[in-house]
């Protein structure tokens, strides 16, 4: 017996829209030019291109896109060019940088304010600092400091100089929330508690809630899932094209000492 021939997907009015997509439209099933405002039969396609072609639709479209055109003209300046990168990074966003900084300094001046500070990566692996001020309802994002280093001492130095670009006195903050890494801690225990002394530590509930829920990776019963997991993550590690892919990511975003993929370990809050 010959083969059974496969059946082709039907066609739709919506098929057909996505067939001519910014050209026709679908209105309560019936298939609407955009430009002309006319129902057109559908289901030939001969019968939609040669509507396509035709001089009134020619006409509509062009008289459209002139239209368009003239609308976003409205909106430039006279000379009819937008500002380009670099005239829009050196004046203009100096400037709304600036007025932001300002509003966030009278949020936060002579506030008793509790402080939020947390690590991460960006995309080429580099260790940046988060540092946000609570105030009542205002929680606001203070600070973004890229580090070489992550540790007790350079979390300090990071800190103290945000109070007092935000003129915060010292006797006035009065909590701490990070997670429970050991350098943070340690920030808090030998650094922030001596000079701060009202200062409360609260760890991440979030983190505290990993550390008991890693506590099952153990459990025999969650074995084969733990095998898998790390099967996963040597299809990462164990790959020589994807690594020369990340390290020229990373060369081509200017990074002059590059390192290996980040990858999550079960320690990684506590390192």
């Amino acid at each position: 017996m010959p083969p059974k021939r496969q059946k082709t997907s039907a066609v739709t009015v919506y098929t057909r829209v996505k067939e001519y997509k910014d050209i026709f439209h679908v209105d309560n099933g019936l298939f609407f030019c955009n430009y002309c405002d006319l129902s057109v039969e559908w289901k030939h396609k001969s019968t939609i291109d040669a509507h396509c072609t035709s001089k009134k639709h020619l006409s509509q479209q062009k008289l459209y896109i002139a239209n368009e055109r003239n609308k976003n003209q409205q909106t430039l300046r006279k000379d009819g060019t937008i500002s380009q990168a670099p005239t829009l990074c050196q004046i203009y966003l100096f400037r709304v940088f600036n007025k932001h900084l300002e509003s966030l300094k009278t949020i936060f001046d002579l506030k008793p304010i509790s402080i939020i500070m947390d690590e991460t990566s960006d995309n080429c692996a580099r260790s940046v600092v988060n540092t946000l001020f609570v105030f009542h309802t205002h929680i606001k994002l203070v600070s973004v400091n890229f580090l070489e280093q992550v540790n007790n001492s350079t979390i300090g130095q990071t800190l103290l100089p945000i109070l007092t670009f935000y003129n915060i006195p010292l006797n006035l903050s009065c909590l701490f929330l990070s997670d429970s890494a050991a350098y943070m801690k340690k920030c808090y225990r030998n650094v922030l508690k001596p000079i701060i002394l009202q200062l409360i530590h609260l760890p991440c509930i979030a983190h505290i809630l990993n550390l008991i829920g890693e506590t099952w990776r153990d459990f025999s019963q969650f074995s084969l899932l733990k095998t898998f997991l790390a099967k996963i993550k040597d299809s990462f590690v164990k790959s020589p094209a994807r690594k020369a892919r990340y390290i020229t990511h990373l060369r081509m975003n200017e990074v002059a000492l590059p390192y290996k993929i980040p990858l999550s370990n079960k320690t990684h809050w506590n390192s």
